[in-house]
């Protein structure tokens, strides 16, 4: 999570575990003075509990003023050493990590919609989703490692969510999820190779995004995704305090 810094007061990436005696002390991921700081962090565990971190951040690289993508990892001896994903010289937003059953690890981001793998022998090349300029995304691993990425992109004037699954290598066209007229933005996939959630499908994933202006209503979209998706019908409910959320299956 994010905390401003007691040194300098900027934003700065902070862990913190719980186990079955509570809270362990909070641990700094992050200590540097930047301009604007480190935000939206993405977590993802490995089979043997380690812990992965992507971030935008600036102040790292030559490009100190933009927001790129850095990534740490944390092991049983403590922090490893920050790695940069990307240095350019136009910002990177909300990357989305995710770890599969060889526990290589996934990362996503957007802005451009890129992607890149981490195995043991290190960083893959960079490759290209096939989104146009998506705002937001998020990442997940089917239980057989299929990876699948939705991503909120504008078209016009309206968001919408569009899916695309990553086939022997290449990614494929990005397919619409959603095509209401209100905004369907900040994409969430729920999902989870490690550890296994209760109540998490044993196929595909669940997907939740907000529907609607940002005052109005919020949507939930949730169901197993299956391949090609195929959107079904949508149920209304109202929990207590009048909130309506919009159910929807894909």
């Amino acid at each position: 999570y994010g905390a401003a810094h007691p040194t300098h007061n900027i934003i700065n990436v902070r862990y913190r575990k719980k186990t079955s005696t509570g809270w362990q002390t909070a641990e700094w991921v992050t200590e540097i003075f930047s301009i604007y700081g480190q935000y939206y962090v993405s977590i993802a565990m490995d089979s043997q509990d380690n812990v992965h971190l992507a971030w935008q951040g600036t102040g790292w690289g030559v490009n100190t003023g933009k927001y790129n993508i850095q990534y740490r990892k944390r092991t049983n001896s403590g922090w490893q050493t920050q790695e940069a994903i990307t240095d350019e010289s136009t910002s990177r937003y909300h990357p989305s990590i995710a770890i599969d059953s060889e526990d290589n690890v996934h990362l996503a981001w957007a802005y451009n919609g890129k992607y890149r793998k981490r195995t043991r022998g290190g960083w893959g090349i960079e490759e290209t989703i096939g989104f146009t300029s998506p705002t937001d995304l998020s990442l997940a691993l089917t239980r057989t490692d299929l990876l699948v990425v939705v991503a909120e992109e504008t078209i016009g004037s309206v968001a919408h969510l569009y899916y695309s699954q990553r086939q022997s290598g290449s990614w494929t066209t990005p397919e619409a999820i959603t095509s209401d007229t209100d905004d369907d933005y900040a994409p969430i996939l729920l999902w989870a190779k490690y550890p296994v959630l209760k109540g998490m499908p044993s196929r595909g994933f669940n997907l939740a995004a907000s529907h609607g202006r940002p005052e109005s209503l919020i949507t939930s979209h949730a169901g197993g995704f299956s391949m090609p998706v195929n959107e079904r019908a949508q149920s209304t409910l109202t929990p207590k305090g009048g909130t309506t959320i919009a159910i929807r299956q894909l």
